[in-house]
């Protein structure tokens, strides 16, 4: 019981957002996101770690380890589908889709899949089928990966906004209509009063 201190501190912390969250009974998108995606898998898997450190020393590490992979994975199909779509949209001619396409790309191949290399890392390493010199491998290509990027950008220009905007594919399926995105086709007309 001697590791008690820090995980307390933590529980408590967490209890006082729960009780936050109940007691404002009106919660946002994003208050209910970050309660699932953050707090919850957290204070799961701090539980799980306080019970394998104190009371259950023969706790897997993959179950202590899976309320974090699962958000992990299931962070990774949410964006690549919405990479996926982007680039569907994009292609079809909507450069804003493309860019968002490419941003969440590059948050899923810079910061998820990583994360999860590093946890299923963690994981081999405490189940002892993995020497510490493995564990490393994914924080150094990692870290390797965003240094070398953040090299490469410091010396490119920066791009300058076009004026006019400049757009190289055709729209066909357009003609006749007025210059919509796909997703404001999407709406219901609306109806005057």
């Amino acid at each position: 019981l001697r590791f008690l201190l820090p995980f307390a501190a933590f529980w408590l912390a967490g209890l006082c957002l729960a009780w936050s969250v109940v007691r404002k009974r009106a919660c946002s998108s994003g208050c209910i996101g970050s309660c699932l995606i953050l707090w919850v898998p957290l204070a799961a898997f701090s539980v799980l770690f306080f019970l394998r450190t104190s009371v259950i020393k023969t706790l897997s590490p993959g179950l202590m380890f899976s309320p974090l992979m699962l958000v992990t994975s299931v962070l990774i199909v949410f964006a690549s589908f919405l990479t996926i779509a982007s680039f569907w949209l994009g292609w079809r001619g909507n450069r804003d889709w493309m860019e968002y396409a490419t941003t969440t790309m590059v948050a899923e191949l810079v910061f998820l899949l990583p994360m999860l290399l590093i946890q299923l890392a963690i994981v081999g390493y405490l189940k002892g089928s993995l020497k510490i010199n493995w564990v490393f491998v994914p924080w150094t290509v990692w870290l390797s990966g965003l240094l070398l990027f953040t090299i490469w950008q410091s010396f490119l220009p920066l791009k300058a906004t076009p004026t006019v905007p400049i757009d190289h594919l055709p729209r066909y399926w357009r003609q006749g209509q007025d210059a919509q995105s796909d997703t404001e086709l999407l709406l219901l007309p609306a109806q005057g009063a």
